[in-house]
């Protein structure tokens, strides 16, 4: 199992809310390279218009990494050293609440999309592993794959992959979790931590949901409305990233609520609150779900957010769902994380 890579100690810095069409700058000055006010130096090696995360006078405004200009703030936003409540003591796997810190990291803003999965796809095909990792896991669930009542997204056409017309800037979904962690190492990155995904989603405070506490709306996330005992989805099927701005979270990132549940690092455990370490967890060494439907039980893997078929109690900031290890479902995709360099 591939660590999520070493943690770097920064001092904890308040971010500060930010809106969702937020710019490369958004909060801070374009000072290349000028003292502010404050006496620091922000330094802005790749010219890209955001300073590197260790000068950032603005947290919002910090680029993750100074050496690529591809990565700035309105793509992939920065999270400083600090602490927060995790978890709620309503829910048994969510039990106990406490307070945890984490070394600093970066987010994406938005879900990755089925356009951007193919090109990792054509990268794999180029490199002689087609549709699979390294170590042989799949990648993508194709229709010829694992039938399926919701069509794929991603059409497979020999050795060539295209995205259905429309679905270009959508969630890639039917992603498997070794997809989702190839993809992001792929990128130079890696997958969230469950910790590192809900803090986010909670922007610095105990949010129920990533805007806050008003209760959702189809104006908010893409999800079900819960009513008489069913419910009934905003959309019923996933819609563009980052369509829903109104629900975005105190650091700008969008769809935490809703849209694509996330794959995140973490094999899942119902228990493991109670004995998670207090700084930077990582999640337990091996996860195991035993279920009525499958007493003989199963590794399970962490998603979170919920998506847009999942009622409200889904897409709340806390609540943890877990997904066979070799999974991959039409309502499951991913984001990545960096760690600032």
């Amino acid at each position: 199992m591939r660590s999520p890579g070493p943690m770097l100690l920064l001092a904890a810095l308040a971010c500060e809310p930010t809106g969702a069409g937020s710019s490369g700058a958004e909060g801070g000055e374009e000072t290349g390279g000028d003292t502010v006010d404050s006496g620091v130096a922000e330094v802005d090696a790749d010219g890209d218009g955001a300073p590197s995360w260790p000068t950032a006078v603005d947290p919002a405004a910090a680029d993750c990494d100074d050496g690529d200009p591809t990565v700035r703030p309105d793509t992939v936003r920065f999270f400083p050293a600090g602490r927060f409540v995790r978890g709620s003591d309503d829910r048994m796997n969510t039990s106990p609440a406490r307070e945890i810190g984490l070394s600093a990291y970066c987010l994406d803003r938005f879900e990755v999309t089925n356009a951007s999965f193919v090109a990792y796809l054509e990268a794999r095909a180029a490199a002689g592993k087609p549709n699979q990792t390294d170590e042989g896991d799949l990648l993508y669930a194709f229709a010829d794959d694992t039938p399926d009542s919701v069509d794929e997204r991603i059409v497979e056409e020999g050795s060539a992959w295209s995205v259905e017309v429309g679905y270009e800037d959508h969630p890639v979904v039917e992603v498997y979790w070794a997809g989702a962690d190839g993809y992001c190492a792929w990128k130079g990155g890696r997958l969230p931590t469950e910790a590192e995904w809900e803090a986010a989603a909670r922007g610095g405070e105990q949010r129920t949901y990533p805007w806050g506490e008003a209760d959702p709306t189809c104006a908010l996330e893409n999800y079900a409305m819960a009513g008489d005992g069913h419910v009934t989805p905003c959309l019923d099927d996933t819609a563009p990233v980052g369509s829903y701005p109104a629900g975005a979270s105190a650091q700008g990132l969008l769809d935490l609520g809703g849209n694509a549940a996330e794959w995140v690092f973490d094999w899942y455990r119902d228990d493991y609150y109670a004995e998670s370490p207090d700084q930077d967890p990582q999640g337990p060494e091996s996860g195991w779900v035993f279920e009525e439907a499958n007493p003989e039980g199963y590794e399970a893997r962490l998603t979170r957010g919920g998506n847009f078929v999942t009622g409200p109690e889904f897409t709340s900031t806390f609540v943890r769902w877990f997904e066979p290890s070799k999974a991959h479902s039409n309502g499951v995709g991913f984001r990545c994380a960096l760690t600032p360099r």
